[in-house]
Formats: structure tokens, C-alpha cells, sequence
């Protein structure tokens, strides 16, 4: 049954432009396909004048909540409301739809642990730790290795908003004294771009010194120098689930309190997590080298070559220092080009095969089963929006 009329949807969802665009995609895909809605998106800082009108009226809202006071304002519209991102909400009439902050830290986690490190830190700009959810479950899963993990909140008396200016002079305060070499989780990619800028500040080497990866891919970070590597979120499917929910709540339906949405398990590796100075460099070098050319026709004999050592000693030392052999890390390397190449493409699975480094289909297809225990096929329709 068609409804009345369209519904009216204002949109706030924050100042990363990447991160916005596929919010606002998901949005629109889930609109198109079960509306009318007529969504506005609103720019950045124009919410007084925007969402808190009293003489325009909402159906629902999707917000991307940064503060008490955004959500008390939010809920007294008196309209259904999803916040969508990894900020706390304080109340459950405000549910959230997020990544799995506990599967994507894991991530992070595990990334930078495998470039040898063994000290971590993470750094957002909100005031407290318990602001988000990002920050607090990476600290749990670098303690479970037994790493300790400092945050820039505890350190920073800034406020939020100051200056970029200041923001660099007290970030490189903060790598200065962090012990060394130690891997950086970052909220996201504009804080990523701070940190590569203060360590330079600093005169601190980017990934030598302190590796840095972001919580968040945006083209930015390839703008970067040196380059930064970054996790990618499922932004996308988030928005698309946001205005899922939303929808729900304004034909009545209860508040679910919180949605989670399984990460890709996809992270962009650039140079800035490439190699700690730490025992066995040799073999964080063959990794980098490895994971860079891993869509091209290379071996493990290249990477060798690479790193001036014999094939035999760089299998016995991968092996030490990682646990896995060359071979499994190169796997890895091109199965994560095959996911990325499934949730942004529509190629052929033929066509992911070759472009990942994969071969065929037939192959792709048993690597993905044994590493993924799905189908390439069951892997895009899970993750894309639908």
C-alpha cells in the first residue's frame, strides 16, 4: 500500500566528506527503494537553523550525535530519530546504528601488532574516553597481548575546538613523550593527517617511530606524506541500515536501542604502518613489499630480492616473528583486495580474480571459502547494501 504523501527526512551526518557521501548513499538507496522520501541533507553547522525550526516539521531525522547537548535537542523534536557513528549516545530513545567497534578494533589491532610493535596509542579530540566506543575496545584488545595503550585524552587539557595551531603543538608534545616505537590508532582520517603533520613537527619518523592507521579510509589519506593506511568502514550500509531503522520507527515500531554493522575486515596499507624499527625488519619490509605488489604476477622470491635476503631465511624469520609463512601473508594480502574489489565494483567474479592477483574464479571462490567460510558471492550480498 502506498503511503500518503512522502516522508521528510533531514540528514546530519558530520563533516568527513568520504565518510558523509556513503552515509548519504545508503540513505538514498534504502529511500529509493522504499519510499517517497524526501530527504535533505543538511551542511554542516547549519543545524539551529535547520533541524531545531519550530515552524518546519520533520517525519524523522538521522544525526550523527557529537554531543549531550545535539542529542537532548534531537529528542526534543519529539520526531523517530537514528544517530549514526561511534559517539555514545546517553539515551535509549536515541538508538544507533555503528560498525562493530569490537570486530574493527580487532582489526587494527592485529595489523599493528603485526608490524612487530608492542606499545599503542590511540587519539580522538573528545574530552574523555568513554565519549566513543572505538578507542576503549582497541585498548582492550591490545591488552589482551599484554600492550599497554595510551590516549591522547588522558594527556590534552585542549578543548575540542581549538585551534589547529595549538592542536599540533600539543599533539607533538604527546608523541614526543609517548616511549617508542609505538603504532597509533586514530578515530579518523583527519586526525590521522594531524598526527603524520605533528610527528613531522616533532621531527619523529612516520612509520619508523610511530606507525599510524586510521580508523576511518578517506581520500585524504592518500594525499598524505607518507601516505597512511586505513580500515575501511562500512559507511554505506551503515546509512542504509540508519534509514532502514528509521523507517520502522516512524510507521511506530519500538526502539531497538542499537544496530551493529560487521566491518569489511578490508584495510588500506600504505606507508605509514609499513615498518617499525624492531627486530626482524626484514621480514616488516617483505610485508609491505608483499601487500603493495599483491594484485601483480610477484613471489616470495621477489620479495627476497626485495629485502636482500635468501628465500629459505626469509621463510624461517617470517615465520619467528609472524607465525605465518610469506606465502599465507600474500593470501591474505590478495584476499583483501578481492573484498574490496566486490564492494565497490560490480565486476565479474573473473574480473576480481585477476585484478586481486587471484588467477580465476575457480580460485577465488576456494580462497574465499577457506578463509572467509562464505562464497565471493555470499560475501558482496552480506556486506553491500542491498
Amino acid at each position: 500500500m502506498k503511503r500518503d504523501r512522502s516522508r521528510r527526512v533531514a540528514v546530519l551526518a558530520g563533516s568527513s566528506l568520504s565518510w558523509r557521501e556513503k552515509i548519504i548513499r545508503g540513505i538514498a538507496r534504502y529511500a529509493h527503494e522504499h519510499g517517497p522520501w524526501h530527504v535533505y541533507a543538511a551542511p554542516e553547522g547549519t543545524e539551529d537553523s535547520v533541524f531545531f525550526s519550530e515552524s518546519y516539521a520533520w517525519d524523522g531525522v538521522i544525526v550523527r550525535i557529537t554531543s549531550d547537548r545535539r542529542s537532548r535537542r534531537i529528542l526534543a523534536l519529539g520526531v523517530p530519530a537514528v544517530s549514526v557513528g561511534s559517539v555514545r549516545v546517553r539515551s535509549r530513545r536515541l538508538p544507533r546504528v555503528r560498525v562493530d567497534d569490537e570486530q574493527l578494533t580487532a582489526l587494527a589491532a592485529k595489523h599493528l601488532h603485526a608490524g612487530g610493535l608492542r606499545r599503542f596509542a590511540y587519539c580522538n579530540y573528545y574530552p574523555r574516553r568513554t565519549d566513543e566506543d572505538r578507542g576503549p575496545a582497541f585498548a582492550r584488545h591490545v591488552a589482551a597481548e599484554g600492550c599497554p595503550c595510551d590516549f591522547y585524552c588522558d594527556f590534552s587539557r585542549l578543548n575540542p575546538g581549538a585551534s589547529w595551531q595549538a592542536r599540533q603543538r600539543d599533539l607533538a608534545r604527546w608523541l614526543r613523550r609517548l616511549e617508542k616505537p609505538v603504532g597509533v590508532f586514530t578515530w579518523n582520517a583527519d586526525i590521522a593527517c594531524q598526527i603524520v603533520e605533528a610527528c613531522d613537527r616533532a621531527g619523529l619518523e612516520v612509520p619508523g617511530a610511530v606507525a599510524v592507521l586510521s580508523g576511518d579510509e578517506d581520500m585524504k589519506c592518500a594525499l598524505s606524506r607518507p601516505t597512511i593506511s586505513a580500515i575501511e568502514i562500512p559507511a554505506e550500509r551503515i546509512g542504509y541500515e540508519a534509514a532502514a531503522l528509521l523507517d520502522r520507527l516512524m510507521a511506530g515500531a519500538a526502539s531497538p536501542g542499537e544496530v551493529l554493522v560487521e566491518p569489511f575486515s578490508v584495510i588500506a596499507v600504505r606507508e605509514s604502518s609499513s615498518t617499525a624499527q624492531v627486530d626482524g625488519w626484514e621480514v616488516y619490509r617483505a610485508v609491505h613489499f608483499l601487500r603493495a605488489h599483491a594484485a601483480e604476477a610477484i613471489t616470495v622470491d621477489a620479495a627476497a630480492r626485495e629485502v636482500q635476503v635468501s628465500r629459505r631465511w626469509l621463510e624461517r624469520h617470517f615465520q619467528r616473528v609472524l607465525g605465518r609463512t610469506p606465502h599465507e601473508e600474500l593470501h591474505a594480502a590478495r584476499l583483501e583486495l578481492a573484498k574490496k574489489f566486490l564492494l565497490e565494483t560490480d565486476w565479474t567474479l573473473a574480473d576480481v580474480a585477476r585484478a586481486a592477483g587471484l588467477t580465476s574464479a575457480p580460485y577465488l571462490s576456494y580462497v574465499f571459502r577457506r578463509a572467509a567460510g562464505c562464497t565471493p558471492g555470499q560475501f558482496r550480498r552480506r556486506f553491500r547494501p542491498r
